[in-house]
Parts: structure tokens; C-alpha cells; sequence
């Protein structure tokens, strides 16, 4: 079948009698109670960009093409992250690995596109160290970077050392990610380098950057996740001491970053040091229900996160041939009939734009 059907609320009698509802008032009312049920089940395609060098050239301290089983492993860390994401807000979101790529052709490994750098690249890109990632968000990432609004874009590059802030720090860092473009989170620059770029610019910088040697199997794609998802570190973004704030009251405050999974009452309350925000990579697991919110109004409100999860269609070979309408995502089978009258004062009320997606020749085009 092309849909699943909703469940209908159950009628209830009411002591005032009410004039009879019209066909056309019972279908708007039915589409809002649709639109606030599939309005709230989101799944991002996700991309797994690996950038890696000649398989000739094996660096002494690992790999820099690691297994498939390794990389959707960070897919799965990004899911694990979500766990509380129904619980705090009543929605859903999940993360699956895209099955087509950017130009809708069936990939051979599903959500991986493994990039070898060339010996021109390599000279230019990498310093004794590793990667300038500097170098790397302005020129190799608008070339490589999939439609940010269809894909999540996670980036494994090996030995990461350079901010894209030009600090050069002395060891490698684990990773970084670009926050949402909305106005809607309090203490989100939307001027930072770190943050996405909007749909009205040319969209050639976003995603989560991880480092190849240092992330995979830790809780670190779980974090830099958190950042592109609206969140920021539980000691504030400048580590400056109890005033410094991440917005969420119930993370507690917290005067200092930390590596130590140490008990500890830095601000007079315990320190959140199970959290993913926080830097104590050894015993973080799990987010807040303000965090969660962030979440929230991150894929709401984000143009291009939310515009990702208009293509959930992606993930899955059975939606090719039918008709997405947002942010319904009511599914029209081919044949069946349509008339945009039926939906288009429920869009106005909700204050929503208008997105349609058809399939044709098994690729997909948006007006």
C-alpha cells in the first residue's frame, strides 16, 4: 500500500447543540489533526563523505578508509543520541542512510561515498600534522558538499588539527559541526563560520566534520551531532565560568570544560558531566528535554534541516512513483485523485509553505 492510514479521533457529543460540519470543514479539521501527527515524524538521509588517502599509503597511527560496519556505526550513534527525542517533545526523528545519491542514481554502498585524495590534494591539503581543515571548508567542501537540503552531510577526514577560525592548535581535534541557520535558539551567531549557511546563500558549508582516527566507536559523532541539531556545550560557548550559559536550565551550570568524568559541584549543583554537550567523552550519554527542544526547533525551523526531511524518500526504494505533500507528507499513489483546494486553506493556517515533490523516470524533481 501507498500510505498508512491515520486513526481517526474518536467522536465525542458535546451539551451545546453545534451546526452540522460541512464535508469541506471536516476535511480541513481532518488535516490538521494530520498535519499535527506526520508533522512530527522526521528522517534524515544521511551521507557519509570519506575522505581518505591512496590505499598505498597506510599512516602509522590507523586507518583513513575505515569499513562500512564502522561508518554506519557513527549513523547509529547519531540515533542513539535521539533516544529521549520522543519522550521530551513527542516527536520522532531518525537517521538512515541514503540509498540514492546526489544525482537520484542507486549508490552501491548505501549512505557511503568514499573520496580518494589526490597526490595534488594531499600536497596542498594536508601539513605534517594533518588536514588544514580551513583549506577544506573553502575549497573541497563546496566541491564535494551533496544538496544540503536533502542530505545530512557527515565528513570523516583524517588527522583534523586546524580551526576554521585560522587557530592552529597543537594536537588533533575530534570534530566540529556547523549550528542551525535560525534566530529561533538563543546564543546561535547566525555571522560564526560555525554556522550553516542559509538557503538563500549558495549553500556549499554545512554538515558534521569528524575525525577519522579519534571518533569512530567514541561518543563524539554523538556531540558534534548535538551542535548541528542547535546545541550548545553545557560550560557555555566560551568555558567563562558560571555565567556563562548553554540556555538550558536544566543542564546545570558549569564553570569549566573537562575531560575527567570527576563528581563535582563547580557552580553549587552537580555538574553535568553525563552529558553529550560536555567534554568527558568517557561517560556522557544522554541529552536534556530542553536540549531535546533545541533539537526540535532546529529541524522545524532550520530551512535546510528541515528540507532534508522532505526527502525521507531517499532512504527507501517502496516511495519512488508516488506524490510527497508537505508537511502533510501525505503519500499519493500514481493514479489517484488530487485537488490542491482540498489542502490549501489548512496550509495558509498553518503558515507554512508549500512543497510538492514528483518522480520521473525514477528521479525526483521539486518546484
Amino acid at each position: 500500500p501507498c500510505g498508512v492510514p491515520i486513526e481517526r479521533a474518536k467522536d465525542t457529543k458535546s451539551e451545546t447543540p453545534r451546526k452540522k460540519p460541512s464535508k469541506r470543514d471536516i476535511l480541513k479539521a481532518s488535516k490538521i489533526k494530520e498535519y499535527l501527527q506526520k508533522s512530527c515524524f522526521f528522517d534524515m538521509p544521511v551521507v557519509v563523505h570519506v575522505l581518505h588517502y591512496p590505499d598505498e599509503i597506510i599512516p602509522a597511527d590507523g586507518t583513513s578508509n575505515p569499513t562500512n560496519e564502522a561508518l554506519y556505526s557513527v549513523i547509529d550513534d547519531f540515533n542513539e543520541t535521539m533516544e529521549g527525542f520522543t519522550e521530551a517533545t513527542g516527536c520522532y526523528l531518525n537517521f538512515c542512510p541514503t540509498l540514492y545519491d546526489d544525482d537520484q542514481q542507486i549508490m552501491e554502498t548505501p549512505g557511503i561515498n568514499r573520496v580518494q585524495l589526490t597526490d595534488d590534494q594531499l600536497q596542498t591539503i594536508f601539513w605534517t600534522t594533518g588536514m588544514n581543515l580551513q583549506y577544506f571548508q573553502s575549497q573541497l567542501m563546496p566541491e564535494l558538499i551533496w544538496d544540503p537540503t536533502k542530505y545530512l552531510n557527515v565528513w570523516m577526514l583524517p588527522n583534523i588539527f586546524n580551526w576554521p577560525l585560522g587557530q592552529n592548535l597543537p594536537s588533533n581535534i575530534y570534530g566540529i559541526s556547523y549550528f542551525p541557520n535560525t534566530p529561533n535558539l538563543d546564543g546561535i551567531d547566525l555571522e560564526s563560520p560555525l554556522t550553516s549557511e542559509s538557503y538563500f546563500s549558495n549553500m556549499s558549508k554545512d554538515g558534521v566534520v569528524l575525525n577519522t582516527f579519534s571518533t569512530i566507536g567514541t561518543t563524539w559523532p554523538h556531540h558534534e551531532l548535538g551542535h548541528w541539531l542547535g546545541n550548545l556545550h553545557t560550560f557555555g560557548q566560551y568555558n567563562a565560568g558560571c555565567e556563562d550559559d548553554d540556555f538550558c536550565e536544566d543542564t546545570g551550570a558549569y564553570n569549566y570544560s573537562t575531560y575527567l568524568c570527576i563528581d563535582n559541584e563547580s557552580c553549587g549543583e552537580p555538574d553535568p558531566i553525563h552529558n553529550y554537550m560536555s567534554y568527558t567523552y568517557s561517560c556522557r550519554d544522554e541529552l536534556t528535554p530542553c536540549q531535546y527542544w533545541r533539537v526540535f526547533n532546529s529541524v522545524a525551523y532550520d530551512f535546510m534541516r528541515y528540507s532534508i526531511t522532505l526527502n525521507k524518500h531517499l532512504c527507501s526504494e517502496d516511495t519512488w512513483g508516488q506524490a510527497v505533500i508537505s508537511p502533510y507528507y501525505d503519500v499519493l499513489c500514481v493514479g489517484d485523485p488530487f485537488s490542491w483546494e482540498d489542502y490549501i486553506d489548512v496550509f495558509v493556517e498553518a503558515g507554512t509553505p508549500i512543497f510538492y515533490s514528483y518522480s520521473t523516470d525514477g528521479g525526483v524533481t521539486w518546484t
